[in-house]
């Protein structure tokens, strides 16, 4: 909730002396009309400035007054043009230019309010009043940059109580609205101790705390406001927010409509209190009331983002998703227009709404499929979310999750909840506790979970989450027992229940367990579990309802295990272990192929039953006693209802119950109910309805479709009953159904509990086999355990005709059902388990175990082994191979990880493009190019040997796979084998692949072999030896068709090439070839590069072949230099001291010769250290002179200098209209090439990359340096260095225009390999143009221009990045573009 903010207006008073009338009487009128003024007398004040300025009309204080006056009266107008006509005289115009600003603000005329305002501080900077007007106006127009005046405002000892606390009010409220609710809290908490009965600080404190999930702190804060306001209807609205997020919906109910029927509030809280209170009516069971206030609402408010969210909610939750949809896109339409920003939370709940009952199969694919497609584009999506809009609270954000995806009965569990936590993961603020971060998450060599308790004496802190541990609520039902026996020797076991409308379970409470109760608010949940530093978390129940979902993908503890409350996988990646059940899985899963394998996590199969439930008289007699006979609901009349009860209880009839959630049950086992229908004349089957009118009209359409008209004549609807009543419905049937392929565990044993046979068919996955497991551990199946269709009917209409098989059946169950309760087995296997996985030896472990006793008699191994051997027998062989690879829903995900890895990568974001790359070899285990590709980004990482083996791996698997054998090349030549190195690219590239013989000709230039890498480019470009130079001619020629085919952008014409008598045919024929092998134009340059150092072309020619080419392109911004700069160019630079004298030297002369160029309006150096400072205060000539103009700006700026540095330096301090150019501190520039850059500017959206010239090696003496005659002739004759991979030089235009996400993608420093293709990769990804108008503009490169007796290990061809003296660890990662010429 906002804690709204009125601000005042500190307008200012000041006197001047006036002109030329008596001092004293001007004085007197104007105190006091001051005076009247203060008091809101403004008639009075006006008649008393009014008499000032007859006898002084040019009174600046009486103009200036008098316009406040005015302003104050709402003419603004006059008041401007008063203050304007003041400040004409007045001899402290700052306090005037500050209430001009003021006025400006008030009418919405920013940015001559900012000028009056940056005017009025520059004058007047240590006025508290001034920083406070001047924060005010930065609160409407940048929040972030207010923060600092408010600051200012708050230190100021001159600041008035009031100013102070509004500061300290208006900068909590950025915070607040920022999501930094712990720096809002402090501030209010600063102002409070200022205003200790400000409403509306101890309303910041109140939601401020609340949204850190201090809820006990903030309802404090909310009872202090009712103390000072008992009608203030936003406290009450807000205790009934903290009681609806404490479970508490009733109270929440209460409050809510007292707030609307008793306070009278405005229609903004009106409409937010109907809001509210329709949400808490859904939430508790009155979703048609609720959505009735919701309508209402939206009368009121028809954009109001909230009431179209929970309106949509419903409508989804009904089954009408095209109107849900609908609504949600209004809502986005709507969230867009008032903030500006597309929400992804609602994108999300679009993205993820399914129908809660599916119709038949073809439908059900379809919705499935649907739903992949949008999430795993939804997930793209969020890839490169910006920080600043993730969502913070997803429980409230998204309110909702993919929970009837779980109903849907897929193979592909993992595929799908897989994708869908990536989406969620993308897209949500990460919470994980900062103990368990783990920095190298994607080295499988490091474990992300569960640690290795290796303090015997340390007790193991075990937490059991869930929000369904309420009285008779499964969850808690299936797990008590497991908390109950866990050895408290080794663990010490604390219950975590989310809070809902019920109270916890009496038999949870009583355990030797810490009982600590979870809230309904995500950040103080998350808080709390992290605080309690875990061990390890058990979650009862995941996919089932958001916030346990969502706590769940942060990590809380070391090791993180779900139960199967829900009996699918998470596909969370936080989630370690799943706990399953060696008889709830089927016995060949272990044979699939990854692609079927349906668990995300490492699975845990318990040995034998794997299900604790205690007998239920037990919790009767101890805990609820006379609960059972309380139930009123005893016969059919009760249960059906005055019409159906006739004709279901008919004696005749054979009654077969379903009564499992409708959402529960698929076409498949609507078959079924048709063929038992169709055998049994006398059957009757009867199910409950679903929890919406909608949910029972779906089932009943389908399942009148399959059945028809007659059968379905024999289907009744009851209504649903509670868990009091559910003993006493199953008695009235003949034999209880339990339906596939998604089951239940719990009602299964409630029929076995009350007399009535069920039967089950074990399906493939756990969902469909819990209730076997019980008759496996009773070794009962021949009466209720079905292993197909057919044998399903037979068994359920034999038991349901046959009364004395049915009671010789139920006599057997009834002998051997006590096998299944209390089944220390279970604990044991778990004990093991959770010892296991937290370190505990195995000595300790065992120990545990045997304390427990021995194993009864039908649980010895041998009965165990009995048991899953005939269920081996028996199941169905699952698909053990993915025979469909066309399978849309498998290759969304594989297309999901295989995109994303490239999008990782393209950011330089390894570790997450490692990760996706690692969940893709385990969907393609025998795919060559992903084993590469993983390689590939290790070697980026520096991990060289597992590299090595992932690229050995990608190899074996395709003997021709050319890419991984480059790959191969490029490590061995970062370990330093070159020789091997060499081997790997002459492979690749005889495979034909074009970057292996760039490689392997660099390898020959590393050796000084200049010759064998000119000749390895050539021959493959063209045919073995065709057009290796033996002539003068042909190489000039040759050199010519280099240049034109590598170095340009397009080609368009050759026929005015200089000194070539090629023909047509045969230029046209190499001008194919060589574009189609290179049409990067990367090995053209190098070729080029190779035959200069070979002494068979002189760099000149390159510059004159394009002087005669047709212009393929032009530049982005027509307009040529004229005698002056329209553009002013800033040139910026870091400057360091090198340990080298030489270097030293390059960079005085390269800045000395820049500021000597008269169209370079200022250099702007950066220095990492103040020692950089004095050397260059004591080395550079003229320096003082140059920053007295202001031509030369010095930074210290503590640090190495980034792109992203650079970028947001240009931001701030170069103009609009003028030119920042980024360079290395080795590049100096010439006259014209700055005259032709300021004259035409760099236009919006445009990039210059400009390619570097170099100056030639030894020109000049180190102790020549300072002779500039000498230094500016030399550079006279400068020859281009012809690479598209390398820029030194960066022009863009000012005005603050270069994009965040630029700034983002640049962190790192200039000068290191691959820095320069990948920022003009970032440009281009953010949709700028990058052009490289290097003919125009010479940035010429002075390195080992002078010489010294340094003796400098550098040969003339060995150009490559180590020379530079970077680590190559520290390559910049990311995907890179070549920049080509243009003219």
């Amino acid at each position: 909730m906002r804690a709204f903010i009125f601000l005042l207006l500190s307008f200012l008073l000041c006197l001047s002396p006036a002109s030329s009338q008596p001092q004293e009487q001007l004085i007197n009128l104007l105190q006091e009309a001051a005076s009247l003024h203060s008091a809101s007398d403004h008639a009075g004040a006006l008649t008393l400035y009014d008499r000032v300025l007859t006898l002084d009309p040019s009174n600046a204080d009486a103009l200036h007054l008098k316009g406040l006056v005015y302003h104050a009266e709402g003419h603004s107008s006059q008041a401007i043009h008063l203050i304007s006509q003041a400040l004409q005289n007045s001899p402290h115009p700052a306090v005037m230019n500050s209430n001009l600003g003021e006025i400006y603000r008030s009418l919405g005329r920013y940015e001559e309010a900012s000028s009056q305002h940056q005017l009025a501080f520059s004058l007047l900077p240590s006025s508290a009043s001034i920083q406070f007007n001047y924060a005010c106006l930065l609160m409407d127009t940048s929040p972030s940059e207010a923060l600092t005046y408010f600051s200012l405002t708050i230190q100021n000892p001159e600041s008035t109580p009031s100013q102070k606390v509004n500061s300290l009010k208006d900068s909590a409220n950025i915070h607040y609205h920022s999501g930094d609710f712990t720096s809002a809290f402090e501030l209010f908490n600063t102002a409070n101790s200022y205003s200790p009965d400000d409403i509306e600080i101890l309303m910041g404190l109140g939601t401020s705390s609340q949204r850190l999930g201090l809820l006990d702190v903030s309802l404090q804060y909310y009872q202090e406001t009712l103390s000072i306001s008992p009608d203030h209807s936003n406290a009450n609205m807000n205790i009934g927010v903290l009681l609806h997020e404490t479970g508490d919906l009733h109270g929440a109910i209460r409050l809510y409509r007292y707030c609307l029927d008793g306070l009278n509030p405005n229609l903004s809280t009106k409409v937010t209190l109907m809001n509210n209170l329709g949400a808490a009516l859904m939430s508790s069971g009155k979703p048609d009331e609720g959505v009735a206030v919701l309508t209402r609402a939206l009368q009121f408010d028809p954009s109001n983002v909230n009431l179209l969210i929970n309106l949509s909610m419903y409508h989804n939750e009904d089954g009408n998703l095209s109107l849900g949809r609908e609504m949600l896109d209004n809502a986005l339409d709507f969230k867009y227009e008032q903030t500006g920003v597309v929400d992804v939370g609602l994108k999300i709940r679009k993205a993820i709404s399914l129908p809660p009952v599916m119709g038949n199969n073809d439908e059900v694919l379809q919705n499935y499929n649907e739903f992949l497609e949008k999430v795993a584009n939804l997930a793209l999506e969020t890839i490169n979310l910006d920080p600043a809009i993730k969502i913070i609270d997803p429980v409230q954000t998204i309110e909702r999750i993919h929970f009837y995806l779980v109903y849907m009965g897929s193979k592909f569990d993992r595929v799908s909840q897989r994708l869908a936590n990536e989406l969620y993961t993308n897209s949500l603020v990460n919470f994980d506790r900062a103990d368990l971060v783990n920095d190298n998450k994607s080295d499988p060599n490091i474990s992300n979970s569960p640690n290795n308790l290796n303090n015997p004496n340390k007790k193991i802190k075990i937490g059991f989450v869930s929000k369904f541990f309420g009285d008779f609520e499964p969850h808690g039902l299936l797990l008590e027992g497991v908390i109950r026996h866990l050895p408290r020797s080794i663990f010490q076991v604390y219950i975590l229940p989310i809070s809902s409308s019920g109270e916890t379970a009496k038999y949870l409470e009583d355990t030797d367990s810490e009982m600590i109760k979870l809230n309904l608010s995500y950040s103080s949940n998350l808080n709390q579990l992290a605080d309690l530093t875990l061990d390890m978390i058990v979650y009862a129940d995941l996919n089932s309802e958001p916030m346990t979902h969502f706590m769940s993908l942060s990590r809380l503890a070391p090791c993180q295990v779900a139960f199967w409350g829900n009996p699918v996988t998470s596909g969370n990646p936080k989630i370690d272990y799943f706990v399953s059940f060696d008889r709830g899985e089927n016995p060949y899963r272990t044979m699939v192929d990854n692609e079927l394998e349906p668990y995300s996590e490492q699975v845990v199969l318990l040995e034998g039953q794997g299900i604790w439930y205690n007998d239920f008289s037990y919790f009767e007699k101890k805990y609820y006693e006379n609960n059972i006979v309380m139930s009123y609901m005893h016969t059919w009349e009760d249960f059906a209802g005055p019409t159906d009860y006739k004709l279901i209880s008919n004696p005749n009839n054979n009654i077969y119950l379903c009564a499992q959630s409708v959402f529960k049950l698929s076409s498949d086992f609507d078959a079924v109910v048709k063929k038992l229908l169709e055998v049994d004349a006398n059957g009757i089957v009867v199910f409950t309805k679903g929890r919406r009118p909608a949910w029972t009209a779906k089932f009943q359409s389908r399942l009148r479709q399959t059945l028809g008209g007659e059968l379905y004549n024999r289907v009744y609807f009851i209504e649903r009953v509670g868990s009091i009543d559910f003993p006493n419905l199953i008695k009235l049937c003949t034999v209880l159904l339990h339906p596939f392929p998604f089951g239940g565990s719990r009602t299964s044993l409630d029929g076995l509990e009350a007399g009535v046979p069920i039967v089950t068919w074990p399906q493939n996955f756990l969902r469909g086999r819990m209730a076997v497991s019980y008759f496996a551990e009773m070794d009962i199946y021949d009466c209720c355990v079905a292993w197909s269709g057919d044998e399903y009917v037979e068994k359920v209409v034999r038991l349901g005709k046959d009364r004395v098989y049915r009671s010789q059946s139920l006599e057997l169950i009834k002998s051997r059902i006590h096998r299944v309760y209390n089944n220390m087995k279970v604990v044991k296997e778990w004990t093991r388990f959770l010892c296991g996985a937290a370190g505990v030896g195995v000595r300790e472990t065992e120990l545990a175990v045997d304390a427990f006793g021995e194993d009864p008699s039908w649980q010895t191994p041998k009965d165990v082994d009995r048991a899953f051997n005939y269920m081996q027998k028996m199941s169905l062989k699952p698909e053990l191979t993915n025979t469909n690879t066309n399978n849309p829903t498998y290759n969304i995900l594989e297309s999901y990880y295989a995109t994303a890895a490239v999008i990782y990568n393209n950011n330089g974001d390894l570790n997450q493009a490692l990760d996706m790359l690692n969940k893709l070899s385990f969907e393609r285990p025998s795919d060559s190019k992903v084993r590469s590709d993983i390689g590939a980004v290790l070697q980026q990482m520096r991990r060289l040997d597992e590299s090595i083996r992932e690229l050995e791996k990608a190899v074996t698997l395709d003997g021709e796979n050319v890419v991984a054998m480059n790959n191969l090349g490029v490590v061995m030549k970062d370990k330093g084998e070159y020789k091997t190195a060499l081997e790997w690219f002459i492979k690749a590239k005889e495979g034909g692949l074009m970057t292996a013989v760039e490689n392997a000709a660099n390898i020959y230039r590393d050796e000084g072999n200049f010759y064998a890498a000119y000749a390895t480019i050539c021959e493959s470009l063209f045919q073995p030896n065709q057009y290796l130079c033996t002539g003068e001619e042909e190489k000039n020629n040759f050199v010519g068709l280099v240049c034109v085919l590598g170095l340009v952008e397009d080609v368009l014409e050759f026929s005015d090439i200089v000194a070539t008598n090629w023909g047509d045919d045969v230029l046209k024929t190499l001008t194919d070839l060589v574009l189609n092998k290179d049409p990067s134009g990367k090995l053209t340059t190098g070729l080029l590069t190779f035959m200069s150092w070979n002494g068979f072309v002189n760099f000149d020619a390159v510059e004159k072949i394009y002087r005669v080419l047709k212009p393929p392109t032009e530049l982005s911004i027509d307009g040529g230099a004229g005698s002056s700069s329209p553009h002013p160019v800033n040139l910026i630079i870091q400057f360091y001291r090198s340990r080298s004298e030489a270097k030293n030297v390059e960079a005085l002369a390269a800045l000395s010769a820049n500021l000597r160029c008269s169209f370079l309006s200022r250099v702007h150096v950066m220095l990492e250290k103040e020692e950089d400072l004095i050397f260059l205060n004591d080395n550079l000539e003229g320096g003082a002179g140059y920053i007295a103009e202001g031509r030369l700006m010095i930074r210290v700026i503590g640090k190495r200098l980034t792109f992203a540095a650079g970028w947001e330096y240009i931001n701030a301090e170069v103009g609009l209209g003028e030119v920042g150019l980024l360079s290395n501190s080795d590049i100096v520039f010439g006259e014209e090439s700055l005259k032709w850059l300021g004259g035409r500017g760099v236009g919006e959206g445009v990039v210059y990359a400009l390619t570097r010239w170099e100056a030639g090696e030894g020109m000049m003496k180190v102790d020549d340096w300072r002779d500039s005659g000498k230094f500016d002739e030399l550079l006279k004759s400068v020859v281009l260095h012809p690479r598209i991979d390398s820029q030194d030089s960066w022009a863009v235009g000012g005005g603050g225009g270069i994009p965040e996400v630029v700034i983002k993608y640049s962190g790192f420093w200039q000068g290191l390999p691959r820095c320069d293709g990948r920022i003009a990769r970032v440009f281009e990804d953010a949709g700028w143009k990058v052009e490289n108008p290097c003919l125009k503009v010479k940035g010429v490169h002075i390195e080992n221009f002078f010489v010294s007796e340094e003796k400098l290990e550098k040969s003339k061809g060995n150009k490559d990045e180590a020379a530079l003296g970077y680590d190559m660890e520290q390559n910049v990662v990311g995907e890179t573009s070549f920049v080509k010429i243009t003219l």
